[in-house]
């Protein structure tokens, strides 16, 4: 559902409150994001949201807008090494260079020196 989820986002993603969420992430990815937003842009209250959320995807909106977040970390640490990992920290929507680089290890297994380092090689 969630592989569903992030392929049906998009500009015409009104179909599901879900998508349109989605979307809404993807458009914000780089800002501040709030329950509060996403449950506007979903139509819901927080607890209905929650819950119809994790139960449909398994994980809950915060883990998903970190996923988001250290995909696309991934991807500027791969393609643009000129920009520095606090940089890429920034850019990728966290406030805390130390908070990114600690979500990085536990998600990926490695350091984000270390990630960027396997695809100088």
């Amino acid at each position: 559902n969630l592989q569903s989820l992030r392929k049906n986002a998009g500009p015409n993603s009104n179909a599901s409150p879900f998508n349109a969420v989605m979307s809404f992430i993807s458009r914000q990815l780089t800002s501040e994001i709030s329950i509060d937003d996403l449950c506007r842009v979903a139509g819901m209250s927080k607890s209905s949201f929650y819950r119809s959320f994790t139960q449909e995807y398994g994980i809950s909106p915060i883990q998903l807008i970190l996923e988001e977040r250290i995909k696309y970390a991934k991807h500027l640490l791969q393609h643009h090494l000129e920009i520095s990992i606090k940089e890429v920290a920034y850019a990728s929507g966290f406030n805390d260079p130390n908070y990114f680089s600690r979500v990085f290890r536990k998600m990926e297994g490695v350091t984000a020196s270390a990630y960027r380092a396997l695809y100088l090689s």
